[in-house]
């Protein structure tokens, strides 16, 4: 009997130890800034246009601001975007937490495609007050500026993938996870300044943002179990010596 209980201790011993959970995933919907949805969502893909004037330039969706492609000349290039991404649904507390974001046809300076045409990008994170910016204005995948937030740049031009790998701290205890992305359009080498009619049109682009969680693992219902096991050994074992007596 003796030996059951200690096998039972053994147990319970090493059914408290966290097991390894399974993560969760959920995808970012673009929103005004406000939670209401907006733009246009394919398959969790965001399909948007990076502004090229200043007058075309806003939040994405509102207006219809990024929703269709606009012409310039070079010398009056200059647009930009705001697209707030949030996230619902995911384990809180957690374990760990990592978000990626997917982009075809980000064109950093890298291999920007046209040549000499250029967009760039910043992410912020909503941290209870306003936005706080957790990266430098990202403007070459080739090169890496030490950021607020660790953060790596893979793949290339049609499919380029920027991975934050721990946003654990920044989960919010409740309500969305909310990401604000900032685009910019500009030409940054010489060669476009001579033309003088709308030259430039921007064409479609998608993303899509992927948050993954992992919960705090929770032994308490095996310790329970354990617990219960013990008892239930506790109770043959007065038995047994009753008996005896």
């Amino acid at each position: 009997m003796r030996l059951l209980i200690s096998l039972l201790i053994v147990f319970v011993m090493f059914m408290a130890v966290p097991q390894p959970s399974s993560a969760t995933m959920v995808y970012g919907v673009p929103t005004d800034g406000s939670g209401t949805a907006v733009g246009s969502v394919i398959d969790n893909k965001v399909l948007y246009y990076i502004p090229l004037r200043s007058d075309t330039s806003g939040t994405y969706g509102v207006g219809g601001v990024g929703l269709s492609s606009d012409s310039v000349r070079a010398s009056n290039l200059g647009g930009t975007l705001n697209m707030y991404i949030e996230f619902n649904g995911f384990d809180y507390p957690a374990a760990t937490a990592s978000t990626t974001f997917w982009f075809k046809d980000l064109d950093l300076l890298s291999d920007n495609d046209p040549d000499r045409f250029t967009e760039t990008v910043q992410f912020s994170i909503w941290n209870g007050g306003g936005y706080q910016p957790v990266t430098p204005l990202i403007t070459n995948a080739s090169v890496y500026t030490t950021p607020f937030l660790s953060y790596s740049i893979t793949g290339n031009n049609d499919n380029r993938y920027i991975t934050f790998d721990d946003v654990t701290s920044y989960l919010p205890s409740s309500g969305s996870f909310k990401w604000l992305l900032q685009f910019t359009s500009d030409y940054v080498l010489t060669g476009l300044s001579s033309c003088y009619n709308p030259c430039l049109t921007n064409t479609i682009e998608k993303l899509s943002a992927r948050l993954e969680t992992s919960p705090v693992p929770e032994p308490a219902t095996m310790l329970l179990l354990g617990s219960g096991l013990i008892a239930f050994a506790g109770i043959g074992r007065k038995r047994f010596f009753n008996k005896k007596k």
